[in-house]
């Protein structure tokens, strides 16, 4: 049996340096709190000198006795002789700080060493299913990696400074003629929601309106600057993804390199503008289906660590996220999206997620979708930093221009929405910013605008 890494020196430290000092109280508690302390006694102390202290602005060693004294409960908190000597153990509360990470990170080291020695006695569990194992090491791993404390808040200081930077730099993003988050490769969307940021944005269709297309769109711009991008494909291989984005890159019919049906021309577009572009490109697809939330958080971690400058998350499409044990659709899909946008959140890198509409778009006379047409739970409206809706009239009227696409801007929390007019080619799988000559002719009345065109 192994001995579990701590040092009740430490913990005696803080605990004396803090009845002489109880106003650093706070201060150590943003670092360390009384489950990181491995002795039961020490853990009490420092609960209790935070309650008396909050509860009677003032605290020292009599007082401390005293109450234990009183309440008789030398049990939990040690004799007299015990809590009188903490004091002499901290010769200076300038350290407390050091010392009360020590604590922490003795702590997180024994839950660790815990938390392997429950998968090593699940691993020996024949019954129990490979992928159920590994989830639940990664479930354990997830949780500790949150124990990691950071800085909990920022003063005024802090917060001005940090916005000057933020802001001169966008403004020299802005000057050169770039967006201050991520291009998409659309500039009426770019300039609507200036890049795309850390967030969870989510973009919705029916099926066959070209999510992927776009998606896949979108990635490749990212791409195309250097910038590392993660794809999550769930419902297609990673060949079937390659296929459409050498189409998009080289201006080769998807069709004919489905078929095999290329000529000598052909190969030399794919060759010089598909295969290697997409040969030293800096992106990283993952094809297993049936993955969890959970799964995809560790997936993306590492993808991050591999890429320090990762730029973009893709996951095609939500709904086929394992729920794992979920006791409803909407419970399930609920967990999914609260995970997509703490995983955003943690790495600090912009979510696009795909994600299916029900069939109430379908029984109305305007088949533009709508925020409640959202499949399986109202979360995702509620999660969602930006929501898309990717809408083609030629899908429900054989009449329409099948070359017109309209991507509904419906949420933006940090902006105005707005709905967009794009170009769609089906032979390459490819969106594009809507061409001035291809517009059709309006009356007076109607709007010539593509941002105010398809408003409701």
């Amino acid at each position: 049996v192994k001995k579990m890494p701590k040092s009740l020196e430490f913990e005696r430290t803080i605990i004396g340096g803090l009845m002489s000092e109880p106003e650093l109280i706070a201060d150590i508690e943003a670092i360390v709190d009384a489950g990181d302390f491995a002795s039961d006694i020490n853990r009490n102390l420092f609960k209790l000198i935070g309650k008396l202290y909050r509860e009677n602005g003032h605290l020292d060693m009599v007082t401390l006795c005293q109450y234990v004294a009183d309440t008789d409960t030398s049990d939990l908190y040690g004799r007299q002789t015990y809590i009188s000597g903490l004091p002499e153990e901290c010769v200076t509360t300038a350290n407390l700080h050091y010392y009360a990470k020590q604590v922490r990170e003795r702590s997180i080291r024994r839950k660790l060493m815990t938390s392997a020695g429950k998968l090593q006695n699940l691993a020996e569990d024949t019954t129990l299913k490979i992928d159920e194992l590994i989830e639940k090491g990664q479930q354990d791993l997830l949780k500790l990696t949150g124990m990691q404390r950071t800085q909990q808040w920022f003063d005024g200081r802090e917060l001005v400074e940090t916005a000057q930077k933020r802001w001169i730099e966008r403004q020299k993003r802005f000057n050169e003629g770039a967006t201050s988050g991520i291009t998409t490769g659309l500039a009426d969307l770019d300039k609507l929601l200036c890049g795309m940021e850390s967030g969870l944005y989510l973009l919705a269709a029916r099926p066959s309106m070209g999510k992927t297309a776009l998606a896949l769109n979108i990635a490749l711009s990212v791409l195309q600057r250097g910038v590392p991008v993660g794809f999550f494909s769930l419902e297609m291989d990673s060949q079937q993804l390659m296929d459409r984005m050498a189409a998009c890159l080289s201006g080769v019919d998807s069709t004919n390199i489905r078929s095999g049906d290329l000529s000598n021309e052909e190969w030399s577009k794919l060759d010089e503008n598909a295969l290697d572009t997409m040969y030293n490109s800096p992106i990283m697809v993952s094809d297993r289906a049936g993955v969890s939330a959970i799964e995809i958080h560790a997936m993306a971690r590492r993808m991050k660590l591999k890429n320090e400058n990762l730029g973009l998350i893709v996951v095609d499409y939500l709904q086929l996220i394992n729920p794992g044990k979920a006791e409803s659709q909407e419970q399930g899909v609920s967990a999914i999206s609260n995970a997509m946008k703490t995983m955003s959140r943690e790495l600090d890198v912009p979510v696009l997620c795909l994600s299916q509409l029900n069939r109430s778009c379908e029984n109305r006379d305007s088949k533009k979708p709508k925020l409640s047409d959202l499949r399986g739970s109202g979360s995702l409206e509620q999660d969602a930093d930006v929501v898309m809706f990717l809408f083609r009239e030629a899908y429900y009227r054989e009449s329409a221009d099948e070359n017109e696409a309209h991507l509904l801007v419906r949420k933006h929390r940090n902006g105005p929405t707005g709905n967009l007019q794009l170009h769609w080619n089906k032979h390459l799988q490819r969106f594009s910013d809507w061409i001035q000559p291809m517009r059709r002719t309006y009356t007076d009345e109607e709007s010539s605008s593509p941002m105010e065109r398809w408003g409701e």
